[in-house]
This record gives C-alpha cells, structure tokens and sequence, in this order.
C-alpha cells in the first residue's frame, strides 16, 4: 500500500501529497491492528515514512476496535470515514464521532449490503435521523458529520439530485473505470461503455465470490455487468424455485456450477468479460465514451447540467 501511494506521488508531483487508505474492515480483522500501526506510523521502505494518511475509510465490518488507534496514532487532522448501508449504521457513526459517513446505495457497483436501499429515500431519511440526534440530544457532545452519497452516479444532473436530497457530495467508482488513466484491462474499459440501461443489466449477486471462493460475509453481494455467469445462475435459482427439493435438484446445481467454475477460469486468462465479473454501478449506462479523467471530472461539475 505503501509502495502504490509512493508511485502515485513520484507520477504527480514532486512534493508530498496527502493520501488516504480504505480498509474492508473484515479484511483488518483477519489481518490484525498492526497493519493498520505500521500504516498510521508511515513505516516501510517508502518515502512517505512518518507520515500518517490523511484520511482512513473503513467499509462493511465493525471498525469501532480501530478507532482509538487511529486517534492516537494518526496526525491530528487524520479524517476517519465510515461507509454505511442503513440509517442505524448512519447514527452508530454520528455517536463514534466519524467525520464522514459514506451513504451507499443499492445503486453501488462492486460488493455492498443486501439489504442496503436506492439512494433517493436513503440519503434524506439519514440526514434527517441526523440532524433529529443532534436536536434532542443537544448536551451529547455530537456534530454533524460530512455525508457522501455512493451509487450510480456518473453524470452532473445526478450529483446535483444527490445534493438536494441532502449529502454534501459524492463517491465515484464506475464513472472513472473507463477512463484513460484507469489501470483497468481496455477489453473491460469497452464493456462497460458498451452497457446500457444500468439498472436492468446489472445485477447483485455472490456467485463470483463463491466461484473464486472468497469469503465474503453472509449478507453482502456484488452488483456486477450482466454476462453469461449471471444469466446461468439466474437460472439454475428458478429450477431450484420450482422442481421439488430433494437431492436430484442439488445435483444439478453442483454440476452446473462446477461447469461454470472451469469456465471462469479460463476467461481469467483470455479477460472474457462474458464470463468475469465487470463490477459496476446502475450509472454505468450514462458513460458513453472514454475520456480522460479532467474531462470526466469537467462533466461531473458542469454548472449548466
């Protein structure tokens, strides 16, 4: 991690840049508080030694057992964001004192809750629960925090709703996937501008993960472009729907997973993104060419949108 943020440096500037790290919580967890330490002390062979982040994102886990480390540990200016899937998850966030709490939607490409909701209900109904908090509990010690809103959003009109629904800004993932500084594969690069009408072709679902046997928790899923993987799952869960349960149905769905297994496998090797997951947002269908990412951005904050 440290070596990436070192290269990202040396190609844009030649004095330090602030940077920030995220963290799949869970993923800390297995890995221990010391990599965490080691990060917050700027230790490694790195030029960017002694330098803590700038900020610390944690998503999808119980990141509270990290909070005291990074509050005596980081600079004091270190900015800890939190992304969350529900309005609960939102006020836990306020009474720990986050600075910034990312909204994600149902919308969000790559993985997120199954239960997390669209945007449009979710952002007003949590700052509203927010700014409740801090009206009846005003001895508590609490503030506001930054509220970011995360899924589906590619275009200016889109930041612009998300602004008036209440968040103070935004998360873009899939809208810089495509562009020309992106390191992803170019074959993935033209799927996704050749993908229309997001909200119908993509889809949530854990197949990759249980494919790639990944871990994931149960409870969350990835939202992925729609290919032949998801189409044979989509499948293989309305036979299991409708023939009678009982060991004839399970073998079916052994044999066709393990079929799709070897599939998968292959396409790694050839980037047949007809069979890998391309992880993306609803948004995706609004990205019409590649661009750089000063013109993406440019787009994004067009004042005339």
């Amino acid at each position: 991690m440290l070596k990436d943020t070192d290269e990202f440096k040396d190609s844009t500037a030649k004095e330090f840049m602030p940077y920030g790290v995220g963290f799949i919580t869970f993923w800390l967890d297995r890995q221990g508080p010391e990599l965490l330490l080691s990060i917050l002390r700027g230790e490694g062979d790195s030029s960017i030694s002694h330098r803590p982040p700038a900020a610390v994102w944690f998503s999808f886990g119980d990141y509270r057992p990290y909070l005291k480390l990074i509050r005596e540990h980081g600079a004091p200016g270190t900015r800890i964001i939190v992304q969350v899937q529900t309005v609960d998850e939102a006020l836990a966030a306020q009474q720990d004192k986050v600075d910034v709490v990312v909204l994600q939607g149902t919308e969000a490409g790559g993985h997120g809750s199954q239960k997390a909701g669209p945007l449009i209900n979710f952002i007003p109904e949590a700052k509203a629960a927010l700014q409740n908090t801090l009206v009846s509990n005003p001895d508590a010690g609490l503030g506001m925090p930054a509220l970011l809103a995360a899924g589906g959003i590619s275009t200016a009109a889109q930041f612009k709703a998300a602004q008036a629904l209440g968040a103070d800004g935004v998360v873009i993932g899939t809208g810089f996937m495509p562009t020309f500084e992106s390191p992803g594969p170019q074959r993935a690069k033209e799927r996704l501008l050749q993908t229309s009408d997001g909200g119908l072709n993509t889809v949530k679902t854990r197949i990759f993960d249980e494919l790639r046997e990944f871990c994931w928790p149960e409870g969350f899923d990835g939202r992925v472009v729609r290919n032949v993987v998801t189409d044979r799952e989509d499948e293989d869960h309305q036979r299991d729907h409708w023939r009678h349960e009982g060991e004839a149905a399970f073998k079916v769905l052994r044999e066709d997973r393990t079929g799709t297994k070897q599939d998968w496998i292959k396409a790694t090797a050839e980037q047949d993104y007809n069979i890998l997951p391309l992880w993306s947002g609803t948004g995706v269908g609004l990205l019409k060419k590649q661009t750089s990412v000063a013109e993406f951005m440019d787009q994004l904050l067009d004042e005339r949108a």
